[in-house]
């Protein structure tokens, strides 16, 4: 997330928002050290509480740096608040991580999601030539027949194999 747009691009004003809890935080780090690596550092960095969608202090603070991108941490209800808000006032690259859940942050900003771009480690459900997702098909087919692969599985497919890694 860090390195195509610093290295390709030549962006150097990185901001981020995340989630102030044990999973925000970590990502947090990670781009910080990223931008360390690559002599750069963020141009804002702010954060919003978890379970809750009151996100203005930290948009205001991103939007106050102008930046080239927004890295954002968080799930998906907050997250479409603050790139609404933000794109009243800056067009930033917006980029997540997997953990915000594109298909419902997708649908929670519908047209306006377009260009966000959501960075998962997990392979496509549609790749049914990889076995963890072919037997990812077979398990949702099993557990609803009628329900639609999402791009993030990992909990769901943990569940109903009985197993809680994700």
């Amino acid at each position: 997330m860090v390195g195509r747009p610093t290295e390709d691009l030549g962006i150097i004003r990185v901001a981020v928002m995340y989630q102030n809890d044990f999973y925000g935080q970590p990502g947090l780090d990670g781009v910080v050290n990223a931008l360390r690596q690559r002599g750069l550092e963020t141009a804002a960095h702010w954060h919003y509480q978890r379970n809750s969608d009151a996100v203005k202090a930290a948009v205001f603070n991103i939007v106050e740096a102008n930046p080239q991108v927004v890295i954002i941490i968080g799930a998906y209800a907050p997250v479409a608040k603050a790139i609404t808000a933000a794109r009243e006032n800056i067009d930033p690259i917006f980029m997540a991580v997997s953990f915000v859940s594109s298909n419902a942050l997708a649908q929670e900003l519908g047209p306006d999601g377009a260009g966000i771009y959501v960075h998962q480690v997990v392979p496509l459900p549609d790749n049914t030539s990889v076995p963890a997702v072919a037997d990812y098909r077979a398990a949702l087919d099993t557990f609803d027949a009628n329900a639609e692969p999402g791009r993030i599985f990992g909990r769901l497919f943990g569940r109903v194999l009985g197993n809680h890694r994700s």
